[in-house]
């Protein structure tokens, strides 16, 4: 029985220790024992265990079921403990499961941080950049994974200018081998493995900056499982949560603030490079490019002429609706509201969505996804005109699981 002098980083090379690890413990056991050692999470928002795995730099995924002493490693041994993650774009109960026990104690592991982490920041400002090609390439992305949610790591440089702190992501790396659903995406140790050895191999002069996923016409927030990865993977004051709904086709960056996260106000895309001097001009304004200026004047000015004669449209047809002669309510189909029963049968007219009666009824678009589960929809999409909901209460929708 030895020990092993190896280097251990988390997966977004924000905190590194110096450990030593015994060479004679199955990988499996040895990894949730330096997971714990280490202070990483053990269980996850839905108080599950997690799952970790041992991804060596330059290399690959180690198999849970060898041990240490068995390989052949170049010295120094440098190792990433990547968590296998799950973010849901609904915050709802999970099932309790196992908390994680107190495993036996077989050799010890020793370790010491190196690089410890801070959440603090002296810059009074922040700001957001984002290259316009690589936003291009995640919308792209999420487009193509329309039916689940998608994910991946978001890689960049960090610039001070006039005490303020720019985060500027000139790439992303994407977890195609992730595993998606319409309302969750699991980031599987197969997925960090195929990310990481893309940003050694493609990316290495980068930093990770943060990270991205998509909700599918939920809206842009950050769900309590989005707020645990963020909070426990992705903790340095300068990392990004980018948020993007490819059906409501919205979007928006959440950052670290007095220990908090909360929405940037607004972030800014990078059209003209993404080199140290270029970035310092835009972010400056030291140089004025007039051809670009009148070319995004002459835009707005276009945007705004279509967005008047939208209003303009509007606001003709709910005058139109208006001054109609009023007829029987097409939402009703018999049904009357008794205090024994407050639902309602509404009648779906042509280009009507549930995220938009939702808001109508409830107030809230989030409502959405329990309306159709109420009504038994696998595919809220597909609804017809002429076709029939069921419109509970707020009180009864809210309970209905």
């Amino acid at each position: 029985m030895g020990q092993i002098a190896v280097t251990v980083m988390n997966a977004v090379d924000t905190r590194v220790f110096e450990c030593l690890l015994p060479d004679d413990e199955q990988l499996a056991l040895l990894v949730a024992r330096l997971a714990e050692t280490l202070r990483f999470p053990v269980v996850g928002p839905d108080n599950y265990p997690l799952t970790y795995g041992l991804i060596i730099k330059d290399g690959g995924l180690l198999s849970p079921d060898i041990v240490l002493g068995e390989l052949d490693l170049p010295e120094p041994i440098v190792m990433r403990l990547a968590p296998e993650l799950c973010a849901n774009s609904e915050n709802f109960t999970l099932p309790t499961g196992e908390k994680s026990k107190q495993r036996t104690m077989f050799s010890a592991i020793k370790a010491v941080e190196v690089t410890p982490i801070s959440k603090k920041s002296s810059l009074s400002r922040f700001d957001v950049w984002l290259d316009a090609a690589v936003h291009k390439d995640i919308e792209i992305y999420a487009r193509r994974h329309s039916e689940i949610e998608c994910t991946g790591l978001l890689l960049g440089n960090l610039e001070e200018d006039h005490n303020q702190r720019v985060v500027h992501i000139t790439a992303a790396i994407f977890a195609e081998d992730a595993v998606g659903s319409r309302t969750s995406v699991r980031i599987t140790l197969q997925a960090w493995e195929k990310m990481l050895g893309l940003r050694d191999t493609k990316h290495a002069s980068l930093k990770v900056l943060g990270w991205f996923h998509t909700h599918l016409g939920l809206g842009v927030f950050m769900s309590d499982s989005d707020m645990f990865i963020h909070r426990r993977f992705f903790e340095r004051s300068d990392m990004v949560a980018y948020v993007l709904d490819p059906t409501s086709e919205r979007d928006a960056f959440f950052r670290w603030r007095d220990g908090q996260v909360i929405p940037c106000a607004s972030y800014g895309l990078a059209c003209c490079g993404s080199s140290e001097a270029e970035m310092q001009r835009h972010a400056s304004g030291c140089k004025l490019d007039w051809r670009k200026i009148i070319r995004w004047g002459l835009a707005l000015l276009i945007a705004l002429g279509l967005a008047a004669g939208i209003f303009v449209h509007l606001a003709l047809v709910r005058y139109n609706r208006h001054m109609a002669p009023k007829t029987a309510p097409r939402k009703l189909s018999g049904v009357k509201q008794t205090p024994g029963n407050a639902e309602i049968t509404y009648i779906i007219s042509s280009g009507e969505t549930l995220w938009g009666l939702s808001e109508e009824v409830y107030g809230s678009g989030s409502m959405a996804s329990k309306l159709a589960r109420y009504n038994g929809l696998k595919n809220p999409r597909s609804m017809q005109a002429g076709q029939q909901l069921r419109i509970p209460s707020r009180e009864a929708l809210d309970k209905y699981r």
